[in-house]
């Protein structure tokens, strides 16, 4: 979702070429210029991230073609607003100022006429909420699709989705708004989000509803363990750094030396996938001036480990752990064949072999593999294709270990090794 700005003071010349030349070096999509003018010479400004948004704040009081102008934080809402108090004041259609790429007429719904669907995430909501609520609570707006009663970061909510990017919009304006007893807040979302929640459900679906041997199975509980940390850090520190803040205490362990003092490792214990996703892909992160590591480890060895610490064995392990040398793609058409993923990552040097793909009962893909790379470097590079499109769909990317592939579940069981090709090389 862009971030809308609000400009006050614009020079009577400027034009959204003027504006686009003050933020060069910042990104502002097609369409994210409107100039209205009136009393307080303004303009509204949309960019494509919060950073470039926060970076576009420090020009706040600086001059613009011959005026100084003020930015502040704003929203579509407020832009809608301005819009509709201009139009009570007209009497006939009025265009708004702006370059070719960014003319925008009151009289049309909306600077985008993309067909795209849009994504927002709703809170506060019971359990039992279904999705004829949530349409009839929506009145006005197209949703096509929700997914109640799943885990959003931190907090459990819902996520809806609308016909159109627009539909998305208006629909923020229902934040705090009450269904039955309780007040909803609503948050924007993206695709980005949706995929990947839409993806973790079907996996889940399987696992809970098949008794099979051949389904992939996640374990209950995810074990991470954080090395090269401050021996200062406390567990909050620690839980704020990792985006888990709720994550009870006794899951975060500092990892002792032999006279009981804090070391520079914690293991965290997860219960959640995304949440031990978003703890791995953290490793080479920095920590105020240290480099951290993070690598998966099973509850055995962590065990080992806090009642026998020992560096040498220490050292074993991160050894062992560290390396990703494997890249978890996700989101791919099901049914993908192995000579595809070699084609869209020609790149890359490695070979069919060296790709494992996952596998339904009836021997197909289900739209995930494995590549197996010849170094971390190689891995973290593929990794930068992330969110690119390939056969009609963005690709979900992440750099795992293969201790890491077998802990998310990529390990077939050994009962059917010799029935079954559900994951194979």
């Amino acid at each position: 979702m862009s971030i809308i700005m609000r400009m006050q003071g614009l020079d009577v010349k400027a034009g959204a070429e003027d504006i686009r030349e003050f933020f060069k070096d910042l990104y502002i999509p097609n369409g994210g210029v409107y100039i209205l003018g009136g009393q307080l010479k303004e303009a509204f400004i949309a960019f494509g991230t919060e950073r470039h948004a926060q970076l576009a704040m420090r020009r706040s009081g600086q001059p613009l073609k011959r005026s100084t102008v003020n930015l502040y934080i704003s929203s579509m809402e407020e832009l809608e607003h301005r819009l509709k108090l201009l139009l009570k004041e007209k009497t006939k259609p009025l265009t708004i100022k702006g370059s070719q790429k960014d003319v925008f007429s009151v009289v049309r719904r909306k600077p985008d006429t993309s067909s795209k669907p849009g994504y927002v995430r709703l809170f506060g909501l019971p359990a039992s909420t279904t999705k004829e609520e949530i349409c009839i609570f929506f009145k006005g707006l197209t949703v096509e699709e929700v997914i109640t009663n799943v885990k959003l970061g931190c907090k459990v909510g819902c996520l809806v989705k609308f016909a159109q990017k627009q539909d998305a919009s208006d629909a923020l304006c229902f934040n705090q708004r009450p269904l039955g007893s309780h007040c909803v807040e609503v948050r924007a979302a993206d695709e980005k989000l949706w995929a990947e929640t839409t993806d973790l459900c079907s996996f889940e679906k399987p696992r809970s509803n098949s008794g099979s041997e051949n389904v992939l199975s996640l374990p209950k509980e995810h074990i991470v363990m954080v090395s090269n940390l401050p021996k200062t850090i406390t567990k909050t520190e620690l839980k704020n750094f990792f985006s888990c803040p709720n994550l009870p205490h006794k899951n975060v362990l500092h990892l002792l030396d032999r006279s009981r003092n804090i070391t520079d490792t914690a293991f965290f214990i997860f219960d959640s996938f995304k949440d031990f996703e978003y703890a791995i892909n953290l490793s080479g992160c920095h920590f105020g001036s240290r480099t951290i590591k993070v690598s998966t480890i099973t509850r055995k060895m962590m065990t080992e480990m806090m009642f026998w610490p020992d560096e040498g064995e220490v050292s074993k392990v991160h050894q062992s752990q560290a390396a990703r040398l494997c890249l978890f793609v996700r989101n791919m058409p099901a049914g993908v064949q192995k000579s595809q993923i070699k084609a869209f990552f020609s790149k890359h040097n490695f070979e069919v072999k060296d790709i494992r793909l996952v596998c339904g009962e009836d021997g197909k893909s289900i739209g995930e593999a494995v590549l197996k790379l010849e170094s971390e470097k190689i891995a973290m590079l593929a990794q930068q294709l992330n969110g690119e499109d390939f056969l009609g769909e963005k690709l979900l990317l992440t750099c795992i270990s293969v201790k890491q592939m077998e802990d998310i579940g990529l390990r077939l069981p050994p009962t059917v090794q010799k029935h079954a090709s559900y994951v194979y090389w």
